[in-house]
């Protein structure tokens, strides 16, 4: 069995360190990140995940923008549409490091209850990273499969 990458909520996806770890050891991650996690700037001025979904373009399903659909597949075997996107906080980006991957049920409200902020190392397919990484490119519908899987 291969490890494809540690999934973990909020409690460990805000920990740097444990990330900086986990990347270290080698080991690949998909993780939450809290919506208010802001990236370093002065009390006001400090960008969100939440921020960094809010400008992503978003018309319709038939205008998706900067969205794509994924289907999630649970347990019982029904499936749901869900869509997700690379978004951009402080460094973190679709071909950074660290790439921030917000997934939902619905782009235009981001539902607290239904919206994930995911903070990843698996490169973007067809990304500069993407070649040179040790580590196997992850498209969207994989990360949320991935984070989905942590339960």
């Amino acid at each position: 069995m291969v490890l494809r990458a540690v999934a973990a909520d909020c409690a460990y996806g805000d920990q740097d360190g444990f990330r900086r770890e986990l990347a270290d050891a080698g080991l690949p991650f998909v993780m939450a990140i809290k919506p208010r996690h802001g990236a370093w700037a002065y009390g006001d001025q400090a960008y969100t995940p939440v921020d960094a979904a809010r400008a992503l373009a978003w018309h319709d399903p038939d205008e998706p923008g900067d969205w794509s659909a994924v289907t999630r597949t649970f347990r019982d075997g029904h499936t749901t549409t869900w869509w997700a996107a690379d978004a951009h906080l402080g460094w973190w980006g679709p071909d950074g490091n660290v790439r921030l991957v917000v997934a939902t049920t619905d782009p235009a409200t981001l539902p607290a209850q239904s919206t994930w902020y995911l903070a990843t190392d698996l490169p973007r397919p067809g990304g500069p990273r993407a070649a040179e990484s040790p580590i196997q490119p992850a498209d969207l519908t994989e990360i949320v499969r991935i984070y989905g899987l942590r339960h």
